[in-house]
């Protein structure tokens, strides 16, 4: 094929091109032209192709065939300049400033003839270029490591976008959500105001055009505001015996409580201090006596005011109750169980669900109402059975703290079937949550 020529002014941009062509070996084995256009379209803006230049691009692509980007071969475009513009609708001047531009980026090069007249010659049987003048596509191929580069980082930069959307949107379901529990005492009023004040300001919608940057300050303050607001509330609410962690949590000056930090120990037959066969998710572990109330500081339990929910609790395992829990759920159990010299028992259940309550979003308020209500065990059982629900794909919960008031209620009412709720977990797929 004759080397590019036809008196365009030689530069070193001009003459990088022409070689490029004049080193074209063909696609990478396995790419088609095709895969060349979709690379364009998904990053080419990244490296300056604007929706015009990859209009044209793909109308010269198309003219072309795919013998043409084989090795010895070259993909001219050789129609004349007219019948594009006219295709296009636009003049001659807009597709020569167009074909510029593509070449800027580095995406083609011209084989000129002496007059700049497009022209080629098939052959009639193998449909190979003969000869040809026109747009010259081949440092298009040059561009394809590039190309894929640019589209990874793009698809990671559209991913933590997304990911910090996604957190932003979590992060204001809570706030509103704790913002309507705020206990209607005049001393908060003042924080209430506060608090909706600063909701509203970092609130705003969230558009496209926002950079990562900006959308990363935008989910720090709402993280700032979501703690802040989780503080007031906890700070809020009524401070209640039994109403927080376990027995092994309790104060130190129970003589009767053995504590991880201190020398005093009670007399023992070493059941509670031996190690299990397996851990906590198997048969092999010893049944505790099942709780239905709280876990007061002695270590006795405390049966709920109510007996109809002492009864239909004391038919729930702590077992039934990790098998039927999400994967969050049974993190914070290991989390909070550690090393501990014994098996996993209720009071580490009570203990992961308070905690799961918080990255539910569910003040110390509900709580407390629960474990009143409820018993420590009836509560725990309840935040599993919402982190689970908050959790489902198809219809999440959207206002976790007001779903446990709304349990409470119904317990209250003799209508909550928290063992239904959980078996209805264990047979995922069969049945449906009760509560």
């Amino acid at each position: 094929m004759p080397p590019t020529s036809g008196g365009r002014i030689s530069t070193p941009k001009f003459r990088e091109a022409s070689r490029q062509a004049d080193e074209f070996k063909g696609l990478p084995e396995g790419v088609t032209r095709f895969d060349l256009l979709k690379l364009v379209k998904h990053a080419g803006r990244e490296v300056g192709f604007t929706d015009s230049m990859i209009q044209l691009l793909e109308y010269y692509l198309l003219y072309t065939k795919e013998q043409d980007w084989k090795d010895g071969a070259r993909p001219v475009m050789y129609q004349s300049q007219y019948k594009t513009a006219l295709h296009f609708g636009v003049s001659e001047r807009q597709i020569q400033r167009l074909e510029a531009t593509l070449f800027n980026v580095g995406a083609l090069t011209w084989n000129d003839s002496g007059n700049h007249r497009r022209f080629g010659v098939r052959d009639e049987g193998s449909g190979e270029i003969l000869y040809a003048y026109g747009v010259d596509l081949s440092p298009l191929a040059s561009l394809y490591p590039m190309l894929q580069k640019k589209l990874q980082e793009k698809e990671l930069h559209d991913a933590a976008w997304m990911e910090q959307k996604r957190r932003i949107s979590w992060y204001r379901a809570r706030i509103r959500t704790m913002l309507a529990e705020f206990p209607a005492h005049a001393e908060l009023q003042a924080q209430i105001m506060d608090a909706t004040a600063k909701y509203n300001e970092v609130a705003v919608p969230i558009r496209t055009y926002m950079s990562l940057e900006t959308l990363t300050v935008l989910r720090q303050r709402h993280e700032s505001l979501y703690e802040q607001v989780l503080e007031a509330l906890d700070g809020a609410s009524p401070v209640e015996q039994d109403c927080g962690l376990s027995q092994e949590r309790s104060s130190t000056d129970d003589p009767n409580v053995v504590h991880s930090q201190t020398t005093k120990k009670t007399s023992s037959d070493k059941s509670d201090t031996r190690s299990p066969q397996d851990n906590g998710f198997r048969g092999s572990v010893v049944q505790p006596p099942v709780i239905t109330g709280n876990i007061g500081a002695s270590g006795k339990v405390e049966v709920p005011p109510i007996p109809e929910i002492s009864e239909k609790l004391a038919n729930i395992s702590w077992k039934q109750v990790l098998n039927a829990a999400s994967e969050r759920f049974q993190l914070y159990l290991h989390r909070g169980y550690g090393n501990r010299p014994r098996p996993i028992n209720w009071s580490d259940v009570i203990d992961a669900a308070y905690e799961v309550r918080r990255e539910l979003g569910i003040s110390k308020s509900a709580w407390v109402e629960a474990c009143s209500v409820l018993g420590q065990g009836g509560a725990a059982i309840c935040i599993m059975v919402i982190d689970q629900k908050a959790q489902d794909g198809k219809e999440p919960i959207r206002n976790p703290g007001g779903y446990l008031r709304g349990m409470v209620k119904k317990a209250k009412d003799g209508k909550l079937n928290l063992h239904g709720s959980v078996f209805g977990l264990l047979k995922r797929g069969e049945g449906e949550l009760n509560a």
